[in-house]
């Protein structure tokens, strides 16, 4: 995946977290908004691993 879809993917899983808020779900928005935390959490440990690589050659 590109970083575009994955910054997609996670404003998605954000959008669902609110909509399930809205609706009153809070366990299934609460389990949203953490699949949203992890894929930002695997953007950004990726991100770092590319700059340092890119240092390492």
């Amino acid at each position: 995946m590109t970083e575009d879809q994955l910054e997609a993917a996670i404003e998605t899983l954000r959008g669902l977290g609110k909509a399930s808020l809205d609706a009153g779900s809070h366990e299934v928005a609460t389990t949203y908004f953490k699949q949203a935390a992890a894929v930002e959490h695997l953007v950004d440990r990726a991100s770092e691993l590319e700059r340092y690589v890119g240092q390492e050659r």
